[in-house]
């Protein structure tokens, strides 16, 4: 009998734990994370989003191309619904995601381009070929004013309801195809022309990156914002101290701030994925009597926000104000909760912290061009300051404003004098990642010893 009671005992306890799990109220964090993910917003500007998804689309003013994206977007609901019909019946979809209408141009790729990570490199492959660079940007220049045109938008936001099907943006690539521009226009003797593009092109590039409800979209402004930065130093490193820049340039050199760099309006669509995914696939998979026990999509929805919400509140918060590398907190998703035992399935789902160091990698992108930009900055800041001289970098650099300090990353000389560098990069992946960045100083402010040496810039 003493088994009997202890068996009943332990399926009260756990009775109790199911109920009192079943009844947990979501945490405070929990619930500014969701807010900050469901809460509409004010999205400033236009939307770009439309002249993006008809960027190989020639021929068109921005009625028509808000047009065929409004068209698409109703085919594309209809069918996420009667997708969410068949399966729930137990069918099969049929048919593919509904394709943009219209008539896309395509274009030969072009080995002579300058692609997405080559802007390092751009003006001396430019430099290698400018005639079939030339011919090369010619057949491409409708779509290169329309990737000029980006710039009077004020941010990039999906239409489409949120699914793993929905569409993304896939001509993206050619929003790099305006650098060979930029780097010909100087080669050819347009400076001006090209420091005006580099700037407007910067702009467009934080826009994606600070204004976009996609961390993909975001991530590639970010690169248009780094390439961009990276060529416009290189360009005014061959050019005079005195040489003025356009004056459009003022605010595309505007460090980026902290809330810039959490991507917390770039979670939106991957968290409103996940929630399409939550509430469509395992709800029909877990249609069961006593299947509510098991799986609780509020719950696994307040999981998924206080994750990918991390961006958006402090710590990280502080993490980016001091220029520390961001470290998102995989506890979030730890099993041992309360609201797991009446939410196994959901929390078996976000229980694995792993995702927890792709985002923070994100943010990581993200502050290695805050650091690019504020070394383009300080030197933009050098060639205003009267009369300088190779011995005075060092010091100067000491009296750098204030938006352009970092104390854990400050802006130093290189050791061969020709450039200034800060480092280390917090994304540790690719070619570069343990090389300090570096924009090269205008060979007039070279140490002596250095003018006409073979040493790299």
């Amino acid at each position: 009998m003493r088994i009997v009671y202890l068996l009943l005992a332990l399926l009260a306890t756990v009775a109790l734990l199911m109920l009192a799990s079943r009844l947990w109220p979501a945490s405070q964090m929990q619930k500014q994370a969701r807010a900050a993910l469901e809460q509409p917003l004010d999205w400033p500007g236009a939307n770009a989003w439309a002249l993006l998804e008809t960027l190989d689309h020639d021929g068109l003013d921005m009625a028509q191309r808000q047009a065929l994206v409004d068209e698409r977007v109703r085919r594309f609901t209809a069918w996420k619904q009667e997708n969410a019909r068949l399966r729930a019946a137990g069918e099969q979809q049929q048919t593919g995601v509904p394709a943009l209408g219209g008539q896309a141009t395509t274009w030969p790729r072009s080995d002579v381009l300058c692609e997405r990570h080559q802007a390092e490199q751009c003006l001396d492959k430019v430099r290698q070929a400018p005639d079939a660079v030339a011919a090369a940007l010619a057949q491409r220049q409708p779509r290169l004013q329309r990737v000029a045109q980006l710039a009077d938008f004020g941010h990039v936001r999906s239409p489409y309801p949120g699914d793993v099907s929905m569409p993304y943006l896939h001509s993206t690539g050619a929003l790099f195809d305006s650098l060979s521009a930029h780097a010909l226009a100087h080669v050819q003797g347009n400076s001006d022309q090209a420091l005006a593009g580099l700037c407007r092109d910067m702009a467009s590039g934080r826009m994606l990156l600070t204004r976009s409800d996609s961390l993909i979209h975001a991530m590639v402004g970010n690169a248009m914002l780094v390439g961009n930065t990276q060529m416009l130093g290189q360009v005014l490193a061959e050019l005079p101290a005195g040489h003025a820049l356009p004056s459009s340039c003022t605010a595309a050199l505007v460090p980026l701030q902290p809330q810039d760099l959490g991507l917390c309006r770039a979670m939106r669509m991957d968290y409103a994925i996940s929630g399409a995914a939550m509430a469509d696939s395992y709800q029909y998979e877990m249609d069961m009597p006593g299947s509510s026990w098991l799986f609780n999509v509020d719950k696994t929805m307040d999981r998924i926000a206080t994750g990918q919400a991390q961006g958006c509140f402090e710590p990280i918060q502080q993490q980016l104000a001091q220029d520390q590398p961001a470290v998102i907190d995989a506890s979030v998703w730890s099993l041992w909760k309360m609201e797991c035992p009446a939410n196994a399935v959901g929390c078996l789902l976000t229980g694995n912290g792993a995702a927890g160091p792709g985002y923070a990698e994100f943010m990581h992108r993200a502050q290695d061009a805050a650091a690019q930009q504020r070394l383009l900055g300080a030197l933009v800041w050098l060639r205003e300051q009267p009369a300088l001289a190779p011995d005075d970098i060092a010091q100067q650099l000491q009296n750098l404003p204030a938006g352009l300090v970092s104390a854990q990353r400050p802006i130093t000389l290189s050791t061969d004098g020709r450039a200034l560098q800060v480092g280390p990069r917090y994304y540790r992946k690719g070619p570069q990642a343990a090389a300090p960045m570096r924009v090269s100083l205008p060979s007039a402010w070279w140490p002596p010893a250095t003018v006409g040496s073979s040493a790299s810039p």
